[in-house]
């Protein structure tokens, strides 16, 4: 029970409560005879994706989620299996269910972040940065704002603010925690900034988000609370092949 609970305590809980964001930026490979990807200099793309929770320090080698529990080799798959068959059914249904429920929010909130990205890129008179294209003049990291604007609706990373400044070869740049997310001139700048402050302030998809996060949070604490209370007790119901009681 206790890579469960510590799953909850260190990823689903702190997302829920807007502590930490649930996005990152993610490079993917791009394969021309995939018709909906086009290919670029470097053959790959930077998509918004879901993170990747950082707590299986034992294994960073494995690229699928690895908060879900049976696939992960950081949880014992035979003891978890023992838990769901001849422990606490109960328990691992309410856990898989929570799993499920935290997917379908990670899967709205990339979701929003695209559109906040389309509204963005719609708005402004920039193209998006190519990472490999060192000659690029102008460009701007839409995936990085759109994740910042969401992440302004949901409240996390406040202390963050959009700064704009002089750069180099006498291009203006935007940055946020010192990190240049946008190149043009003064004026497109300027506009960009007003562009991105607009959809910071606007509400759009986040109530609904912090209502679904509201509702799962409360699931999570209960199961954590019930782990723990398990944990305290030191025994397991009914027969254990793996150890007397």
């Amino acid at each position: 029970m206790k890579p469960v609970l510590k799953l909850i305590n260190q990823h689903f809980i702190p997302v829920l409560q807007h502590e930490k964001g649930t996005l990152c930026i993610k490079t993917v490979p791009i394969y021309e005879k995939e018709s909906v990807l086009k290919p670029s200099v470097s053959g790959y793309q930077y998509q918004i994706a879901i993170r990747e929770p950082s707590i299986f320090e034992e294994n960073t080698t494995l690229i699928h989620k690895m908060y879900q529990i049976p696939r992960s080799s950081y949880i014992d798959q035979h003891l978890f299996s023992d838990m769901e068959d001849h422990h606490y059914p109960k328990i691992v249904d309410s856990f898989k269910k929570i799993q499920e429920d935290f997917d379908k929010y990670n899967d709205s909130c990339r979701l929003c972040a695209e559109e906040l990205k389309k509204q963005m890129l719609s708005g402004v008179c920039l193209p998006e940065r190519v990472p490999s294209d060192h000659s690029q003049e102008k460009w701007i990291n839409a995936n990085e704002f759109a994740i910042f604007i969401l992440e302004r609706h949901l409240g996390v990373n406040k202390p963050h603010h959009v700064r704009s400044g002089p750069g180099e070869k006498g291009y203006f740049v935007l940055t946020i925690e010192m990190t240049t997310l946008a190149q043009g001139t003064e004026v497109e700048m300027q506009s960009t900034a007003a562009i991105i402050d607009n959809l910071a302030r606007e509400a759009n998809q986040s109530q609904e988000l912090l209502a679904m996060a509201s509702t799962q949070l409360e699931k999570v604490i209960k199961l954590r609370d019930e782990l723990e209370r398990l944990i305290r007790s030191y025994k397991l119901s009914g027969s254990c092949n793996y150890c007397k009681i």
